[in-house]
Parts: structure tokens; C-alpha cells; sequence
């Protein structure tokens, strides 16, 4: 081998084992970047819009709002067992879950003043007030919580109007005649006539000369039988 082919062969060798080192590390940082990102984490949180704003209290803290007090309602006349009471009212309500305790104002309408105004444990649900007949009175019931948090009252509005009675008129006594049992009068029955016996058909003398005569014949024929 001529020392041209060496050096040829010797330089293929060190072209190709350049181009394998070269392929080796192209590889390995192709797979780092690969590994760094797959262990990247996604550090970003949603945002909840939906959050409701508490409020301020006095005392400092914070507290959210209780809620309306439903079917708050102006009943009357005051039913006190089997007795309605024509001078008193009541104001009902429903529980509300937020409520500690509940504010209850009771105004007059027509006079525009207000005869009741209290707080009351969240265990009552009615209250009963005086009232003049054919006025109007309205009840407002709103509920606290235990941070002293009032939220929107309830309101309920009627005339208490006294319905005149009516007495009820007698009803008529309808009388019932009697009536008359209709008599059976029996007709007269026809009489019943007897027939008497008829008499046996014939006189003593035709019966005898009939069997007189039924006896020659039958001697005549006796005769004439033995000849």
C-alpha cells in the first residue's frame, strides 16, 4: 500500500469520527432542553371575580350582608285560639338562616307614626300589636347577624278593616200536610148460583127394555155358538 492511500484512509477516519462526536452532542442538548421544559410548572392561578365585598362594621369587622327577611305579613284580625280579637294585629315572618336577631318596626299609616320598634331574638318569628279598626298598619322586619349587619327588611301592608257581620235570615219552616190514606172500598161480589145434580139420561123403562134387549142378544148369540 502506497503512503498516498495511508493518509487518505487515515483522514476518512478522523472526518467520520468528528461527525459522530458532533451528531453525540447535538443529541444531548437537543434532550436537556427537552427535560427543562417538561419540568417547567404553570405558576399562574385563576382569578375569582365572583367574591362578595363584605362590609365594615363598627366594630371593625368585616361581615357579609344577611339577607331579606321573606313573606313578612300584617295579619288581622289577632286569631287567640278559637277567638279572633278585632282589636289586635299580628306580624309573621320566615327564619332566615343569617339571622341573630331580628329588627321589627310597626308603623301606623295613616297617622304616620310608628307604635312599635324592636329587636327580637332570632327564635321569634310574630309579634302581636294593637290596633284601631279600618286603619292601616305596615310591618318591617329585617334581619341581623351576630356582627351587628342589618340586611333589607321585609315589608307587609294592610288595612285592618272590620267586615260587617250578616245576620243570617231564619229559614222558612216549610209544613208538610198530610196526606189521606186512600179508603179500599171493596165491590159487591155477584151471588154464586148451585146448579143442582142433573138427572141420569132416561126413564127406569128405557134403561130396562135396552138391557132386556141386550140380553136376548147375547142368548141368541150363545146359540148360535153351540150349533
Amino acid at each position: 500500500m502506497s503512503k498516498r492511500n495511508i493518509i487518505a484512509i487515515a483522514v476518512l477516519f478522523v472526518v467520520l469520527l468528528g461527525a459522530i462526536f458532533v451528531t453525540l452532542f447535538l443529541m444531548s442538548s437537543n434532550q436537556d432542553t427537552r427535560s427543562d421544559a417538561s419540568t417547567s410548572l404553570d405558576t399562574t392561578f385563576p382569578v375569582i371575580t365572583d367574591v362578595p365585598v363584605p362590609l365594615q362594621t363598627q366594630s371593625g369587622q368585616e361581615s357579609t350582608d344577611p339577607g331579606t327577611v321573606e313573606n313578612v305579613s300584617v295579619n288581622y284580625p289577632y286569631i287567640n285560639g278559637d277567638e279572633a280579637d278585632f282589636t289586635s294585629a299580628s306580624c309573621t315572618w320566615d327564619s332566615n338562616i343569617n339571622a341573630f336577631q331580628y329588627n321589627l318596626k310597626v308603623t301606623e299609616v295613616d297617622t304616620n307614626s310608628v307604635i312599635k320598634e324592636q329587636v327580637v331574638n332570632s327564635g321569634v318569628l310574630s309579634d302581636v300589636f294593637d290596633v284601631v279598626p279600618n286603619n292601616t298598619y305596615r310591618c318591617e322586619v329585617a334581619a341581623i347577624n351576630s356582627a351587628g349587619v342589618a340586611g333589607v327588611a321585609g315589608v307587609d301592608e294592610q288595612v285592618c278593616e272590620v267586615q260587617a257581620e250578616v245576620s243570617p235570615s231564619p229559614s222558612p219552616v216549610v209544613t208538610v200536610q198530610p196526606t189521606a190514606t186512600p179508603t179500599a172500598t171493596l165491590a159487591p161480589q155477584a151471588p154464586v148460583v148451585t146448579k143442582p145434580p142433573l138427572p141420569p139420561t132416561g126413564s127406569v123403562g128405557t134403561i130396562a127394555t135396552v138391557g132386556l134387549g141386550g140380553l136376548i142378544l147375547l142368548l141368541i148369540g150363545g146359540a148360535l155358538l153351540f150349533l
